[in-house]
């Protein structure tokens, strides 16, 4: 009997010292993953995480966590986030049910604005914690929890505030913490706010994102966020209600360049005006991964702005290799027709290899660029607005009209401008864009120009100029 105590001690005593071991491998793993975040991830998303206290016992510790936006607004920079954490050290897990594993962990998040009475109105929407994280870590640096925000039900001054249950389940793992990875599954619930006046409901969102490094400091994401029905209704009749809107980000690799596709759907908007079918995209295609790592290195390398703005300039101006693409699109349906639009635009490098910014002259900047743009619109849409009286004039020079559509084509080449059957050289309308440039410097300019001044002897009023321009253009 005594053999069998002892063993049972000696087991118990083995137990112990692996549960204090595990603590500071907790600490360790916990460290790790915010230094990775202070490095790369915070120069993306632009917040800091600190750690300020991590008191560990032998079975578990208590961890607090620090987060801030890293940005130069004086208001932003008072929002803070405090975590505060029950860490359970393994290999016997049971804060989260039972498992087996490194250790687990339970979070509750306070937000505080700096404002005591914005903190007051979100204690009481919230309560005491915008939700709970728990999450469960292997041994081999795999992850696995979820973020659970009870229903909330609150009324404060008239208005009231219903939300159902919302939980983000998620897992991945750490291995390499150059690319570390995400998959998470999103279920948002059901929102209602209501007021003397006004209602407005949104059906659960729910969704997918999956998240991994290309390179480090280079995240890739693909996302679908979508919800079936939201409809807001007031005191004067007038509704409207949006049906099957998604929200969808797809991203792949192409060699080392990056392609990314961000697209807004909606089936359905009922209101004044009835609208099917909707749609918005955007692609950036065949970006360099590696002038993406510079413009976010570039994006948390300063908290001046004047600074920063110095350093995003040449980032910016990077990511504009050969053969990187920006691509539009849109259409609706509505008043019994179609309405799509659809532009192109392509950069090709300089043929010395030259960069943007040491081009000389507007014309050898445009001469990098190729473009296309081609909108269509249903005759039934244009009859029904004041747009038939400006269209038709149109027709057979710069607009075409075929089987009940109006459609204009444009085309950038070689710095001529192509609209339909008419050409426009570059002497026509880069002095325009020229006198756009400057009128756009000069609204930013600190010291605006008198509403008096006038010209000098021998020169041209802008007024005039612009006439003139807008005159040879006509030609």
């Amino acid at each position: 009997m005594k053999k069998i105590l002892a063993a049972l001690v000696g087991v118990l005593l083995v137990y112990i010292g692996i549960c204090f071991s595990l603590g500071f491998v907790a600490e360790n793993s916990i460290k790790e993953q915010l230094a990775f975040h202070e490095k790369h991830a915070s120069k993306l998303n632009g917040f800091k995480m600190e750690m300020t206290n991590f008191s560990r016992g032998i079975f578990g510790s208590r961890m607090d966590v620090s987060v801030r936006l890293a940005g130069a607004d004086p208001v932003l920079n008072n929002l803070v986030v405090a975590i505060h954490s029950k860490v359970q050290h393994g290999p016997l897990l049971f804060l989260n049910g039972f498992s087996i594993g490194a250790y687990s962990s339970q979070s509750t998040f306070i937000l505080k604005t700096g404002d005591a009475e914005a903190d007051k109105k979100i204690t009481d929407l919230f309560g005491d914690s915008i939700g709970l994280l728990s999450a469960n870590y292997g041994f081999d640096k795999t992850y696995s929890g979820n973020w659970t925000l009870e229903a909330i039900n609150s009324t404060a001054e008239s208005t009231k505030v219903t939300i159902d249950k919302s939980v983000i389940t998620f897992s991945g793992d750490f291995k390499n913490m150059m690319a570390p990875n995400l998959n998470s599954e999103i279920a948002i619930g059901a929102v209602s706010i209501k007021d003397e006046s006004t209602e407005v409901s949104m059906e659960p969102w729910t969704g997918k994102l999956e998240q991994h490094y290309v390179e480090a400091g280079v995240p890739m994401a693909n996302m679908n966020l979508g919800t079936k029905k939201i409809s807001v209704n007031n005191s004067l009749g007038v509704s409207a209600i949006l049906e099957n809107l998604t929200i969808e980000q797809k991203q792949q690799l192409n060699d080392k360049n990056m392609n990314t596709l961000v697209a807004i759907r909606l089936d359905k908007f009922s209101g004044p005006l009835e609208v099917n079918n909707s749609f918005y995209q955007v692609e950036f295609n065949n970006v360099p991964v590696a002038a993406l790592k510079n413009l976010y290195e570039a994006m948390g390398s300063a908290v001046d702005p004047v600074e920063q703005m110095e350093k995003l300039m040449p980032a910016l101006t990077g990511l504009l290799a050969d053969g990187v693409e920006l691509k539009l699109a849109m259409g609706s349906e509505f008043m019994e027709g179609k309405l799509k639009g659809d532009f192109n635009l392509q950069y090709h490098a300089d043929a010395e290899g030259k960069n943007l910014m040491d081009l000389q002259t507007p014309e050898e900047m445009l001469a990098l660029f190729a473009a296309n743009l081609d909108i269509s619109v249903s005759e039934s849409i244009v009859n029904q607005t004041p747009m038939a009286a400006q269209v038709e004039p149109l027709v057979g020079t710069y607009v075409t009209k075929e089987n009940g559509t109006y459609n204009l084509k444009a085309n950038l080449k070689d710095t001529q401008v192509v609209i339909g059957t008419q050409t426009i050289p570059a002497e026509q309308y880069m002095p325009l864009l020229m006198m756009g440039a400057m009128g756009m410097a000069a609204q930013q300019s600190q010291e605006a120009p008198s509403d008096e001044s006038v010209p000098a002897d021998g020169e041209v009023a802008p007024e005039e100029m612009d006439s003139e321009m807008e005159a040879e253009v006509t030609e």
